[in-house]
Parts: structure tokens; C-alpha cells; sequence
């Protein structure tokens, strides 16, 4: 029998007030998952689909030393003869991820980071997409965050850089952080619930003036994160992205099916865009549902499973 499970966007942290992961209480419930999973034989694979670690916010020798439990844990899945396998997110400092890849390979204990898939290389110098990719079935797993345009640096129309280098979240994550250590740890939901109220008073103050000022003004206040419980839109971008990716994958392989799994969003999700692509979000360990993707090679399955303290419940589930 042989399994693979992916998860998605711990955010590791330093155990302070700013460290989701700790304050959520789903650092215990995470090890509870791995001492779960150290006994699933038919488990082969542990893929971390980005955001693994909360680099924007703390240092990740602080994450490695208060968490010594859980990399112990992880030692001994290795020793089991089951890989984990590390995909970079945003969070995760990709100009260091990047550093290692190219310049050695990078391991950090029993993790490993994914081996790229040189034919589908996304380089474009500011950023690498380094993804997993299982020939057998066509699996594809990424982070996701270059489909969120407001978590990736752009370049201007007229190929001119930004004169800020790191997207509109980092600074956003940035701020928080602080808030969060020295005012409360539910600093996040106070300023939402500051922000909804501003939001308010601002629609009302528009629908009585009328000026280009405020289409821009529109647009500025639309810069919420697709993690964040206040955003507005569909997810059309990541259905579409995952969309393009497998029928590339389709093309270039010559195969029937592709399985695309992505994070970044927090929203777990297990869609059939047709017959030949099935999408996958598999979701975050930082709120009170913490879910997986669980690819089964046997039963041709595809499941998305919350983890519930110390047993998983299905979701959903599609055949292949």
C-alpha cells in the first residue's frame, strides 16, 4: 500500500504571542498528527506544501529550538523509511530557500527540500517555484502564492521594478507580528473588526461623492490577503492557476489525469474541474479546522481530512 499526505501553511513560529501555530494550540495538536502518522505503514510520503515556517515574523533557529519535540518526532518518521518532503512558500523566505537550492543541497534534518522539476523551471529572478511533482498519476504540488497578486513582487507595465521589493503581505505579516507581542495575540481580529467598521463609514462616505480618487481608493482597500477571513473573492485565480498547470502537465507527459495541490489560501478545498484535473487546497494548521490532503496510490483516491485531536474525519473525497 502506499500513501502520500500533504499539509500546508503551519507557520511555525518562536511560541511567542505573534506565533499562530502555539497560540491556536495546534502545535500540540500537529504532534499529536505526527505520532498518528509515524504508525500509518502504508504512508510513504510527508509533503509541506509552503508556509511551513513563519520567517516574516521570527527567526527560524528560535522555531528550531522550541519545538525540539516535533523534530524529534520527524526524526523518527525518517527512521521509518518515510520522506518528508519540504515545498517553500512565501513565508518560508524564498531568496533563503532559494540560496540553498542553488548553491547545495538543502536539508534541515529529516526534511528535505523538493528535487525541482527542471521542465516546468518558474525563475524570474526575484522568486523560484520550487515544486513537487510525482510522475506516477501526475502530481503536482505548490505552494500557490503566485497566483495571489498581492503576495508576489510585480513588475510595473513598463518593466520598471517597484521601489518596494517585498509584496504588500510581508509588511502587513510584519506589522501584526508586532501588534501581537505587545498588545494581545488576537490583535489580527481586533484590527479587523476595527477595519470592518472603518470600511463602513468609508462605503457610505463614497456612495454620497463621486471622484477618481476614490476607484482608487476601491482598489487600495482590496489589499486583504486570501488567508484573511475578510476576503472577498472566489478563488478563481487558484482554480484557474492549478487549471493551468495540470493541462500543461497533461500536454507535456502524455498523461490522462493530474492531481494540482496548492496552499497559501487557508481554505481547504477538493474540486474536480473535469474529467482530467482535480484540485486540491489543503488548507492551514493555524485555525481551529486543521486539515490534509491524503492521495491514496491504491484506491486511485483523492481525500481532504481534518485532523480532530487525535483521529482524522473525511471531508471529501474523490475517485480518480
Amino acid at each position: 500500500m502506499s500513501k502520500i499526505i500533504v499539509i500546508s501553511d503551519l507557520h511555525v513560529g518562536d511560541a511567542s504571542e505573534a506565533d499562530d501555530f502555539h497560540t491556536s494550540g495546534n502545535d500540540l495538536k500537529f504532534l499529536n498528527f505526527l505520532n498518528w502518522l509515524k504508525n500509518q505503514e502504508e504512508v510513504k510520503e510527508l509533503i509541506i506544501a509552503g508556509d511551513f515556517f513563519e520567517l516574516w515574523q521570527c527567526k527560524i533557529e528560535k522555531s528550531l529550538q522550541v519545538y525540539v519535540e516535533i523534530w524529534s518526532v520527524m526524526n523518527k518518521l525518517a527512521s521509518k523509511g518515510k520522506s518528508i518532503i519540504f515545498v517553500p512558500g512565501n513565508h518560508d523566505s524564498l531568496p533563503f530557500a532559494k540560496l540553498c537550492y542553488e548553491t547545495s543541497p538543502f536539508s534541515l534534518g529529516p526534511i528535505l527540500l523538493t528535487k525541482q522539476a527542471e521542465r516546468y523551471r518558474y525563475d524570474t529572478g526575484d522568486e523560484l517555484i520550487i515544486p513537487y511533482y510525482q510522475p506516477h498519476l501526475a502530481i503536482w504540488v505548490e505552494h500557490g502564492h503566485r497566483f495571489d497578486r498581492y503576495n508576489v513582487p510585480r513588475e510595473e507595465e513598463n518593466n520598471v521594478k517597484r521601489a518596494i521589493k517585498k509584496p504588500i503581505g510581508y509588511y502587513i505579516s510584519k506589522i501584526v507580528g508586532v501588534f501581537e507581542r505587545i498588545i494581545d495575540k488576537n490583535i489580527d481580529d481586533i484590527l479587523l473588526d476595527i477595519w470592518e467598521r472603518i470600511r463602513e463609514d468609508f462605503e457610505n462616505v463614497k456612495k454620497k461623492l463621486s471622484h477618481p480618487f476614490y476607484d482608487v481608493a476601491r482598489k487600495l482597500q482590496n489589499h486583504i490577503t486570501p488567508a484573511s477571513e475578510e476576503y472577498k473573492g472566489d478563488f478563481s485565480e487558484y482554480l484557474e492557476g492549478a487549471e493551468e498547470i495540470a493541462k500543461n502537465i497533461i500536454d507535456k507527459e502524455e498523461v490522462d489525469r493530474c492531481i494540482v495541490v496548492l496552499g497559501h489560501t487557508h481554505r481547504h478545498k477538493l474540486e474536480k474541474l473535469d474529467d482530467r484535473v482535480i484540485y486540491v487546497n489543503a488548507g492551514s494548521w493555524v485555525k481551529s479546522v486543521s486539515t490534509f490532503c491524503l492521495i491514496d496510490l491504491d484506491t486511485l483516491s483523492v481525500s481532504l481530512k481534518e485532523w480532530e485531536g487525535e483521529r482524522d474525519l473525511t471531508i471529501n473525497e474523490i475517485t480518480i
